[in-house]
């Protein structure tokens, strides 16, 4: 466990490993490495850069989190913006058009009880 590490920045995490790195006999280099969800750093030549890369990554708060993503992904930000307003909209007339149904006192196989076999779509002009 590394005793100067920051915590990780993906769970919050306090115990960070650094793992000696080999593959297939050779000596890859070292890797800093949350214990809990092992997110882990790059592979480094020695254990100081492993560390100090661990340590050096940028603080964002939550404000530049939200900026980060809506800066790289405006156009699915906006689509979802887009997309929610329509449900939304949707979701009201379909409130409006189910309390006018209530209202209505059909009754079975009088002549104002609705054909509901035969419905078509009623197109507007627009």
């Amino acid at each position: 466990m590394i005793e100067n590490a920051k915590p990780c920045p993906f769970c919050g995490c306090v115990k960070i490993n650094l793992e000696h790195i080999e593959a297939e006999g050779v000596d890859v280099g070292y890797q800093a490495s949350c214990s809990q969800c092992s997110i882990a750093s790059g592979t480094y030549a020695t254990e100081e850069d492993a560390i100090a890369f661990w340590n050096n990554r940028h603080e964002l708060n939550s404000t530049d989190i939200i900026k980060r993503a809506i800066a790289t992904n405006k156009k699915s930000f906006t689509a979802c913006v887009v997309v929610e307003h329509t449900v939304t909209i949707l979701a009201d007339d379909l409130v409006e058009a189910t309390e006018k149904a209530e209202a209505c006192d059909w009754e079975e196989g009088s002549d104002m009880s609705p054909d509901f076999e035969n419905l078509k779509w009623i197109e507007e002009d627009e």
